[in-house]
């Protein structure tokens, strides 16, 4: 039997889908995002799930957020140049 582990990440975002929040999430790895899609499936929930680099999201269409999160310790690994550019 193929087990399938979902991440901290992933239930993130499926658990604010299941509140009835729209969510749109990015990340670095195609895996991460089939693996994401996979498990959103079983869920029959609605996530957009993008390969995309936080620092630009060009794969995600211009759109009002209310909230906008950054998960993990990726902020602190960011460029005085990436986040001025990003502001």
């Amino acid at each position: 039997m193929r087990q399938t582990t979902v991440n901290f990440y992933d239930m993130l975002a499926i658990g604010l889908a299941q509140f009835g929040h729209r969510v749109v999430a990015s990340v670095l790895s195609q895996a991460a995002v089939a693996r994401a899609k996979r498990e959103t499936m079983k869920r029959m929930l609605d996530i957009s799930f993008f390969v995309s680099d936080m620092t630009s999201l060009t794969e995600i269409s211009d759109t009002d957020f209310d909230v906008v999160a950054a998960l993990d310790s990726a902020l602190p690994h960011l460029s005085l140049t990436s986040v001025i550019r990003i502001f």
